[in-house]
């Protein structure tokens, strides 16, 4: 990731980001939804438990009202009889209307075995309560026990029979009703662990994902910002070097340890290097320029090329100054001849007039 320029870089974080963000939308989508199919399948068992276990309480209620109908027949209080018999055929219809929205919530295997299981009892109760209702019809007719002659039928064994002959199938269907309220009732308390188990993995999920997003982001944001950040610190440290301590010339150890903060190749990187590479040329030229202050004109500078105006005005400046040094030898050695010149003739002159 380092050779890559600036924008690339950008790019790849916030890609980075945003697949970390669609992976938690994702999962978050995906928690919700299943979420709500569990909550939806909790509603369903629920509804269907409640639905059962108001059918067993109708049928309770069928109950007292088939003893009803006995205790008022036997005591002949017709409007009484009358009103339990209203009270059953309104349980009836209850029953009918509960049963057919428990249909809607079997679907697996075991729920509409039991609800058949239910559905047969319920039909062979309904015809075991006609006969029974036909039965209280036919003994309201018969004497009194206490009228009736020996062995003669009479009202209160005739009631009594028809009671223990319905008995029986209120009973299976009582015990049909039972189980399948009970296969509901567990099937909700599943279903609901089933869904906070879910919601708690999800959550667990969740929680992890945003923990790895936040360390991914921190550590990619270290990083870029390094990438960012480092070239400029090379740039200011040279520039700070130069401008405010006016140092040009840097040893290769103090070289080598700048140039790690600009090893990228982005155009941060790029720009940098360039700046020390600028820096490393003024140093090589303030040391030719030193050491010509110290008086070494015999230098090499090398030039980089005809722009090179720096290098190329020390090459100049030296030659011109080894060519001004060596008129001025050349005009030492002039006037030191004739100073020889002078003097040689001085001296003839002087013999001359010794000799005269």
């Amino acid at each position: 990731m380092k050779n890559m320029k600036i924008g690339k870089k950008l790019t790849v974080s916030f890609m980075l980001i945003l697949v970390l963000l669609a992976i938690v939308g994702g999962v978050g989508i995906f928690a919700t939804s299943q979420l709500n199919s569990q909550a939806s399948l909790l509603s369903d068992r629920a509804s269907a438990g409640i639905s059962s276990a108001r059918l067993g309480k109708i049928l309770q209620q069928q109950r007292v009202a088939v003893r009803g109908m006995s205790l008022y027949a036997v005591m002949h209080v017709e409007e009484d009889y009358k009103s339990n018999l209203a009270d059953l055929s309104t349980y009836s219809t209850q029953a009918g209307e509960l049963i057919d929205k428990i249909d809607q919530f079997c679907v697996s295997d075991e729920s509409r075995a039991l609800f058949k299981d239910v559905s047969n009892e319920r039909e062979k109760y309904k015809n075991a309560l006609s006969a029974f209702e036909s039965s209280i019809a036919l003994a309201k007719d018969l004497p009194n026990k206490l009228i009736a002659s020996a062995g003669e039928p009479n009202m209160e064994d005739a009631l009594d029979d028809a009671l223990g002959v319905f008995g029986p199938f209120f009973d299976s269907y009582a015990t049909a009703i039972t189980k399948l309220a009970d296969f509901f009732d567990n099937a909700s308390n599943e279903q609901a662990a089933a869904a906070a188990a879910l919601f708690t993995t999800v959550l667990i999920i969740l929680i992890a994902i945003i923990i790895i997003s936040v360390i991914v982001g921190v550590v990619l944001s270290r990083f870029i910002t390094s990438l960012i950040a480092n070239p400029a610190i090379y740039v200011s440290n040279i520039l700070n070097e130069i401008g405010k301590k006016g140092r040009i010339k840097f040893s290769d150890t103090e070289w080598a340890e700048q140039r790690k903060w600009a090893a990228g190749q982005d155009e941060l990187g790029i720009c940098a290097q360039s700046l020390g590479e600028v820096a490393r040329r003024l140093g090589v030229v303030g040391e030719s320029v030193d050491s010509v202050a110290q008086g070494d004109l015999t230098i090499n500078v090398n030039s980089l090329g005809s722009e090179d105006t720096i290098g190329n005005a020390v090459i100049a400046m030296v030659d011109n100054l080894n060519a001004m040094f060596g008129d001025i030898n050349v005009a030492t050695s002039e006037v030191s001849a004739g100073a020889g010149q002078i003097s040689n003739a001085s001296q003839a002159l002087s013999q001359g007039a010794t000799e005269q």
